[in-house]
């Protein structure tokens, strides 16, 4: 009899936590980069060659493709931090995994995307900023934003806007910003290869 034969119901449960995070690791990373090939795709826009991403129907389509790819860096994040968590209670990786490692990446993941978790609320709760207006007050811009592709004025509302490879959402009075492009998948695909090394 094995020491795998031994584990408690919760254990098992636990030790399956860990196997569906390792797996998710990789699908969050291969979903975002799904996301960016699917942006791509809706680059050439409705419009003449001149007009572009920068007019017709297709631009709305692209901000579903970023609003995917923001979803997908959120999941990510959330799998180097379950299995920190979790690799130390299930006994198949307790005295296998580097703990150092997986901490690493969690850190090296804030470190790429520290408003992680603000783009997804913009995303995810983008329906409730109008509830009341005291809500409301919650969400207008703290200060005035500039980029490159347009600004809003202190006081007003950001929901969505993309310029080129950049899309911005507004949340809690600032705006957050995703990169849609390989300099984002490589940041993913860096905490994805440290999480890894973590096992043996």
């Amino acid at each position: 009899m094995t020491d795998d034969d031994l584990l408690s119901p919760e254990e098992e449960e636990i030790c399956l936590c860990v196997s569906a995070n390792r797996l998710n690791l990789a699908g969050f990373v291969k979903s975002f980069v799904q996301a960016i090939q699917l942006f791509d795709l809706l680059e050439r826009g409705s419009g003449p060659p001149s007009v572009g991403v920068f007019g017709g129907i297709f631009i709305e389509y692209r901000i579903i493709a970023a609003k995917e790819g923001a979803m997908n860096i959120y999941h990510f994040g959330c799998t180097p931090d379950a299995l920190r968590h979790q690799v130390g209670r299930c006994p198949r990786t307790r005295t296998i995994v580097d703990a150092r490692k997986l901490k690493q990446a969690f850190i090296l993941f804030n470190r790429h995307f520290p408003h992680a978790n603000n783009t997804r609320h913009a995303v995810a709760h983008a329906g409730e900023i109008w509830t009341s207006p005291a809500k409301a007050r919650e969400h207008r811009q703290k200060k005035a934003y500039v980029s490159t592709g347009g600004s809003i004025a202190a006081g007003a509302f950001l929901s969505a806007m993309l310029f080129e490879r950049t899309y911005s959402v507004g949340w809690a009075g600032m705006v957050f910003e995703v990169q849609m492009g390989e300099s984002t998948t490589q940041k993913l695909v860096d905490v994805l290869s440290l999480a890894h090394s973590a096992f043996p």
